[in-house]
């Protein structure tokens, strides 16, 4: 029959008082249960694929509380009854979400706990070949092997001599395990020198995958680093999403000194030829990015990604002063357009010649 044990190696008896438990262990317990991890998870992943699929807070609105403002009623009223909802829940900035930051929080102090039981079975592991050796105790009693949880143990009554015990135990061992390479079989013949007969005992270790304690805790460490990451990137990592440029169009960021500007830089060798290119500038460093397609680059430990994402339109003139925009005062000779849809127009006038134009994006 096969009875659990106690990790020191006595049996459990029935009638006598149980302990009290410590409501420590307990609760290390039930955290290291693997279902918590799975919820957690997968509220995470809810938390994130709700944030992927509804509009977030532009970074440049962090320090600017009367924008957030004014940003969230907007996007509130556009979702009508839910978009309460997902405000209160702070679904609209899951980046400061105090949901997402909970959830980290559980799910880092989930993976320290496993962490640890990982921990320790890899010094279960390694010291059980050392109770091979130990010496005999009082017949029928079991070695004291170290373990976070319940050993379980197989007792039978077989009416065969010691010698031909030991032999059906190490070929049912060796037909089992021995072909495996990633198995280890270790054995040891035990005499208690004190007994009159010099009494032996055959104990047996058999050790499958043993490089696997190894990698566990690896892969839990692992884990721990990249949410590591994450959290250091919501509390100190900051990002910024500014509206498409227009040709000659910029943007400026002052709390982190950012300059974006949409370049229009013109060829020397023709001049109806002009290349487009993303200006950045970062604190004392710069860098130009071909328009036209996306790409990602890194400046001063800060990424980039730059997208094509509305068409646009660079009007110029010959002659200075000719272009003005209607309500304006200053006239230029340079002047560009985005339209984010199909049906968006712009207005031009040209005071010189009386003219006003009409820029339509159709369908």
């Amino acid at each position: 029959m096969v009875d659990p044990i106690s990790v020191n190696g006595e049996p459990k008896r029935a009638g006598l008082p149980q302990a009290r438990r410590d409501p420590f262990l307990l609760l290390w317990k039930g955290l290291s249960q693997p279902l918590w991890l799975v919820v957690v998870g997968a509220f995470l992943l809810v938390l994130v694929i709700v944030g992927m699929a509804i509009p977030q807070l532009p970074g440049q609105y962090a320090n600017n509380p009367a924008g957030a403002t004014r940003w969230l009623l907007t996007i509130r009223n556009e979702y009508g009854a839910s978009g309460a909802l997902l405000d209160e829940l702070g679904l609209f900035d899951l980046i400061h979400s105090p949901l997402i930051r909970v959830g980290l929080a559980i799910l880092g102090l989930l993976l320290l706990v496993h962490l640890g039981e990982q921990l320790a079975e890899l010094l279960r592991s390694r010291r059980l070949p050392r109770l091979l050796g130990r010496p005999k105790m009082a017949a029928g009693d079991p070695l004291s092997v170290p373990a976070t949880g319940d050993v379980f143990r197989s007792r039978s009554a077989v009416d065969i001599p010691f010698a031909r015990m030991a032999e059906l135990v190490g070929a049912r061992l060796g037909d089992r395990f021995d072909a495996n390479p990633s198995v280890l079989v270790r054995r040891t013949q035990v005499t208690d020198s004190s007994s009159e007969d010099g009494e032996s005992e055959m104990r047996w270790l058999v050790q499958g995958h043993a490089w696997a304690y190894y990698v566990r805790p690896l892969l839990v460490a692992g884990f721990l680093l990249g949410l590591a990451v994450v959290w250091g990137g919501i509390n100190f990592g900051w990002e910024v999403t500014p509206s498409p440029l227009a040709p000659g169009s910029e943007f400026h960021f002052p709390q982190r000194e950012l300059h974006l500007r949409y370049a229009v830089i013109g060829d020397q060798e023709s001049e109806n030829r002009q290349t487009a290119a993303l200006q950045v500038e970062l604190d004392d460093a710069t860098q130009l990015l071909p328009v036209g397609r996306a790409r990602n680059a890194r400046l001063n430990n800060t990424s980039i990604q730059m997208k094509p994402e509305v068409p646009g339109i660079l009007l110029e003139s010959n002659l200075p002063g000719t272009l003005l925009l209607p309500g304006q005062q200053t006239a230029t000779d340079r002047m560009g357009f985005v339209f984010p849809a199909a049906g968006s127009e712009e207005s031009l006038l040209i005071p010189d010649a009386d003219v006003g134009l009409r820029l339509v994006r159709l369908a």
